[in-house]
């Protein structure tokens, strides 16, 4: 699945990336609220990782914007603010979780997976669609109880089919889950 990560300082984004990585998680970061809701509006992200403050713009600006665009996109806020004010703003904003700093790297991609399921209609991470299970968080699949071995793309493709279940989806959908705009293959024009 693609996400966005916002994120302005390098040595908190190189910290948590790796993590995502392992996770499966395609990441794009922004590193201003500008370049977020750029991103935002015009790439479709299963979900967004914000720093609550960013040098242009704060977090709770960029998820009324994003809001107010009608972009649907679950977000999730990180910040050293733990206060209660904070976060009742920030869902009141329309964030859909708020994790303080410090936090462990492995909870922020539980949570991440957790909001990602729930978003697609599922609550459990091992996915049945007729004689097929997919589990979203190991990437292993199984037909008819036999494993099957799929790349990280193929992988990629049933994850966005079975997530966005009952949702007509373009090739400009599938080729920027995949690729989202870097190393593209030539859309071919027939």
């Amino acid at each position: 699945m693609r996400i966005l990560f916002a994120e302005d300082n390098q040595a908190s984004a190189k910290k948590i990336l790796p993590a995502l990585t392992r996770a499966g998680l395609v990441t794009d970061i922004a590193t201003s609220g500008q370049d977020t809701l750029e991103m935002l509006r015009n790439y479709s992200y299963g979900l967004a990782v914000i720093e609550l403050i960013l040098p242009d713009m704060d977090g709770y600006d960029i998820i009324s914007a994003a809001r107010t665009m009608k972009i649907q996109t679950p977000i999730i806020v990180l910040s050293s603010i733990d206060k209660p004010h904070s976060k009742i703003k920030a869902f009141t904003n329309g964030a859909d979780d708020y994790l303080t700093k410090p936090f462990d790297t492995d909870e922020l991609v539980a949570r991440i997976q957790a909001i990602l399921r729930r978003s697609g209609g599922f609550s459990s991470p091992i996915t049945q669609v007729g004689n097929l299970v997919m589990d979203m968080n190991t990437h292993a699949v199984m037909v008819n109880e036999q494993p099957v071995h799929l790349t990280g793309k193929e992988f990629s493709i049933l994850e966005l089919l079975i997530l966005r279940k009952d949702i007509a989806l373009t090739k400009e959908m599938f080729l920027n889950h995949l690729y989202g705009g870097r190393d593209e293959p030539d859309v071919k024009n027939y």
